[in-house]
């Protein structure tokens, strides 16, 4: 047999894309049409004993496990144990990058920046979180009425922090847009190449406007960067960071003119 459970992401045996053969083993029972169109999804848990039964029983069969023998909500059930026992996915600094990207405003940043994240995690780190998501978007496809039960159920899952609205509303949001990260991020083990921003016809050079004006960035400079497409993503994420850094700049050198004038 083997050791599944409570087990660190490092020391499981991994598919070529970089997932643990068990958590691939999981999502794709739990994609399969007879357990996605089963009723009570991740909404009829099975007990802790069973699933703990269900657990070992899958590390005695070891790599060659059949988890066509475990009902839907027990497959449900042991992604939910695999993951609440595995060390975290996002580490250090990227739960900083995750929680920022929650608190923005606008989706396609939030969106931007959470694939920005995705390059820099580790690959295993990085394949398993997308295999997860794209489970989880499988799922809603069937069941769409458990979207946000899902989002915070995993949200709760996968990080270590108090569960708030916008970690809740990124994690939704990230289930429905599975198939567009997994696409548009980086092979694992491969390093990215710095995306080029695309010729704008009809674009001024914005470099010379960026020096500090009153009332913040200049109103054309802020079109033609809101302007730059999704797919630019770090560059998008630093594109947010400028303004941010702009706006309070410019609140600094009010502040300061005021109190001189005082």
């Amino acid at each position: 047999g083997c050791k599944f459970f409570n087990v660190p992401l490092a020391a499981l045996d991994k598919t070529d894309e970089g997932v643990p053969i068990i958590l691939d083993l999981i999502c794709k029972r739990i994609q399969s049409r007879a357990v996605l169109e089963s009723d009570g999804l991740f909404q009829n848990m099975p007990s802790e004993a069973e699933l703990q039964s269900a657990a070992k029983s899958l590390e005695h069969a070891g790599l060659s496990a059949d988890l066509t023998k475990f009902p839907p909500q027990t497959c449900a059930g042991l992604l939910v144990k695999f993951l609440q026992e595995l060390d975290q996915l996002i580490t250090g600094d990227h739960i900083d990058q995750f929680l920022d990207a929650a608190a923005h405003e606008k989706d396609h940043v939030k969106l931007a920046e959470i694939k920005a994240m995705l390059r820099q995690l580790p690959p295993a780190n990085k394949a398993s979180f997308l295999a997860v998501l794209r489970t989880l978007h499988a799922v809603c496809e069937h069941h769409g009425d458990i979207k946000a039960e899902l989002a915070a159920l995993f949200a709760h899952s996968l990080l270590d922090e108090e569960l708030t609205d916008d970690i809740c509303h990124l994690m939704s949001l990230l289930i429905d847009h599975a198939t567009d990260l997994s696409a548009t991020t980086a092979v694992p083990g491969s390093k990215p190449k710095p995306a080029a921003l695309p010729s704008m016809p009809g674009m001024t050079p914005v470099l010379p406007s960026l020096t500090p004006q009153h009332g913040g960035l200049d109103p054309e400079v802020r079109a033609a960067l809101a302007s730059v497409p999704p797919f630019v993503d770090e560059g998008m994420a630093g594109v947010r960071q400028l303004q941010a850094s702009m706006d309070s700049v410019q609140q600094l050198v009010a502040r300061l003119a005021s109190s001189l004038q005082a």
